[in-house]
């Protein structure tokens, strides 16, 4: 008997995390190293910025050299 509710609660935590992960088509945001588009209203991953030794700069929406962003 408790299966099917555990079933529905499983559908419904899902459900929202899709809700948060609602986005613009064209916004740009990191998630860690990682540069992330919104596009069709979901995230996509454009580019593992540490690959290259790079950094996500989410203001900008690119990677970016990390002394670029200290200053140094």
């Amino acid at each position: 008997m408790r299966l099917p509710f555990l079933m529905i609660l499983l559908a419904l935590a899902a459900c929202e995390d899709e809700v948060e992960e609602a986005c613009t088509d064209g916004e740009a945001r990191c998630d860690g190293d990682v540069l992330q588009e919104c596009i069709d209203e979901g995230w996509e991953d454009l580019d593992d910025c540490a690959v290259d030794g790079l950094v996500c700069h989410e203001e900008m929406g690119h990677c970016m050299d990390p002394d670029a962003t200290t200053g140094g």
